[in-house]
């Protein structure tokens, strides 16, 4: 018997399956993703949301909320589109000082940003430009929900007997988590308002820095928010651990700590809804 010619043999056959074997673990990574992703929720604003322009392009964050748990989290800069109309509204104002409003349906783009937890909102500078804005924010109504834009060769689409479930059932029910009155809905809420306060790039000086609390709680003031005590201590805490944190290095900005601390709540916040409800399972 010839071992080494049997060795040669098995050697060759293990070569050829493991060949096989890699092309289709290639193939399977080189396939783009063939499923929708999530609907979401997004948070009603108690203040308008102020849009901060970089090469052209303004944008605000909003918080969003999972409504599907059994479905994949969006990639980030998945475009979404609302279910409704009138869901975001544009307030902006003239040279003159003289406030308008507008649907923000046709204007602005939609796209997930941290996962569920988040989406941006995105309005070109020129369109500003036109409409005479000197300074622009986005509100965002009760109720919103949003769809993922579908894409050619998905081969599980969201099914419009899901977005009708979504609408009439999951996004009601999420109100109990998101809504104006809830504590925590509050302190995101508050902390998001931080987050878009702050520029899109680059960070704060110190002493902007040190007056964002102050100026995030005049703003609400102005736009007359009253969230709760508990709220309010609950993001002032928040905002305190960031302060501190970008004060020592370990990070970079407010911004990206505030976002951290943000998503960690709202996370709580859907785990919670997906445990008491079963959203979407």
């Amino acid at each position: 018997m010839n071992i080494l010619s049997h060795d040669h043999s098995f050697f060759r056959f293990l070569t050829a399956g493991l060949g096989v074997w890699l092309a289709l673990i290639a193939l399977l990574i080189a396939q783009p993703a063939q499923a929708a992703p999530q609907l979401l929720a997004v948070a009603a604003t108690d203040v308008a949301q102020p849009l901060h322009c970089n090469d052209g392009v303004c944008a605000a964050e909003f918080s969003s909320f999972c409504l599907q748990k059994q479905r994949s989290n969006p990639d980030p800069g998945t475009p979404y589109t609302p279910y409704a109309a009138d869901s975001f509204t544009l307030v902006f104002t003239d040279k003159a000082g003289v406030t308008h409003r507008a649907s923000a349906q046709d204007l602005i783009r939609i796209s997930s940003n941290r996962g569920f937890t988040s989406v941006v909102a995105e309005i070109d500078e020129t369109t500003l430009e036109q409409l005479g804005a000197v300074s622009a924010a986005l509100e965002a109504a009760g109720n919103v929900t949003l769809i993922p834009v579908p894409e050619a060769g998905d081969h599980y689409p969201i099914t419009e007997q899901e977005i009708a479930n979504a609408v009439t059932t999951l996004r009601p029910m999420a109100d109990e988590w998101l809504s104006g009155t809830h504590e925590k809905a509050q302190a995101v809420g508050i902390v998001n308002t931080l987050i878009n306060q702050t520029p899109l790039l680059g960070r704060l000086s110190k002493t902007d820095r040190n007056g964002l609390w102050d100026t995030v709680a005049a703003y609400g003031a102005d736009e007359g928010s009253s969230p709760g005590t508990g709220a309010v201590n609950r993001a002032k805490e928040m905002h305190d651990a960031c302060l501190w944190r970008v004060e020592i290095g370990r990070y970079f900005n407010m911004r990206a700590c505030l976002a951290i601390k943000h998503d960690s709540l709202l996370q709580d916040m859907n785990l919670s809804y997906w445990k008491a409800t079963g959203a979407g399972s």
